[in-house]
């Protein structure tokens, strides 16, 4: 009975604490709370055999209502090591990519947005990446 209690009282704990952290799509809805204009967004699924690393938990793409319109790719990692694969990757072809690439404070989200966005716009979605934990 007390292995039981025990057991029990884990579970509670986990499922208060949240589990594995950030999570793609409330990252994209916390874009949108504060007020900046997201449009369409969809899970990419894992593609193995593609130039990105495929070390993601989640990937999701979502469509910005600017003009010009732009859009951008949030991505979820287990860890630190994994997401600065990811954000290694785009800082490497910034080229192509564009300059807009961001992280969370404990570098388990990455942000990517398109070139086309304007830099005021691009900062406010820094801003509030900057208010994840």
């Amino acid at each position: 009975m007390h292995r039981f209690l025990i057991c029990i009282g884990i579970v509670l704990l986990l499922t208060a604490c949240g589990g594995q952290g950030n999570n793609a799509q409330e990252v994209v809805e916390r874009f949108a709370a504060a007020g900046l204009a997201i449009g369409e967004m969809r899970t990419v699924e894992r593609v193995m055999d593609a130039n990105l690393p495929a070390v993601y938990r989640e990937y999701i793409r979502f469509q910005i209502k600017t003009d010009p319109p732009g859009g951008g790719s949030v991505f979820v990692c287990d860890n630190q090591n994994d997401c600065a694969l990811i954000y290694q990757y785009f800082a490497d072809n910034a080229d192509r990519a564009g300059p807009y690439l961001y992280r969370n404070a404990d570098g388990t989200v990455v942000v990517h947005l398109y070139r086309e966005l304007q830099p005021d716009v691009a900062q406010q979605f820094a801003a509030v990446l900057d208010t994840l934990p």
